[in-house]
C-alpha cells in the first residue's frame, strides 16, 4: 500500500513537471492541470486506505500484544 502510494503520488509530481515552463494561457495547460489533480485524488484516497487498514488491522493486532504482555512491560516509559 505504501509503494502504491508513493507510485501514485510521483506520477502526480511528474505531471506538475510538465506543466513547468508553460503559460497558463497555453493550449494543454487546463487539460494537465485537471489530470494532476486527478492524480492528487488517487494519492489521497491511498493514503485514506493506508489509514483504514492501520485503525482496523494493525493497531488491534499491537493492541492484543500489548495486553498479552506481563504488567508493567507494555507502558511507556
Amino acid at each position: 500500500m505504501i509503494v502504491q502510494f508513493g507510485l501514485d503520488y510521483q506520477a502526480f509530481v511528474d505531471k506538475l513537471r510538465e506543466l513547468e515552463g508553460m503559460d497558463s494561457a497555453e493550449e494543454g495547460f487546463r487539460s494537465i492541470l485537471q489530470e494532476a489533480r486527478s492524480l492528487l485524488r488517487v494519492a489521497y484516497q491511498d493514503v485514506l486506505d493506508i489509514r483504514h487498514y492501520y485503525q482496523t488491522v494493525i493497531r488491534p493486532d499491537v493492541q492484543q500484544l500489548r495486553e498479552a504482555m506481563p504488567d508493567g512491560a507494555g507502558e511507556a516509559a
